[in-house]
């Protein structure tokens, strides 16, 4: 999410005042409304397999492995991504996907 807001914020599309109080939001949400799951070695060696299986880079492995934990600790979610190659391994390991830019 920072990564995201601090690419807006270098190509001034997003003012410092705007950033610093998005920022703010996320971190206070982080606290008070989003249910944090530790990554474990299980997640790891999960995201290992599916860069074998889609040759995801190392993070969007990770993204892919942690929503399979949710999907099976919650029941069916829809998995998210603007990234085309992510969310073709996402519906290759079964999930609904949604493209924001698609919408």
């Amino acid at each position: 999410m920072i990564s995201a807001l601090m690419r807006l914020k270098t190509l001034k599309l997003l003012s410092k005042k705007r950033y610093n109080r998005v920022v703010s939001i996320f971190f206070y949400d982080i606290e008070h409304r989003y249910v944090i799951i530790p990554i474990d070695d299980r997640q790891i060696v999960e995201a290992i397999k599916l860069i074998e299986k889609y040759n995801l880079k190392t993070l969007d492995a990770i993204y892919l492995s942690v929503a399979k934990e949710i999907r099976n600790l919650m029941g069916e979610i829809v998995f998210v991504s603007s990234d085309k190659k992510l969310l073709y391994a996402a519906e290759g390991e079964g999930f609904d996907v949604l493209d924001p830019e698609d919408v």
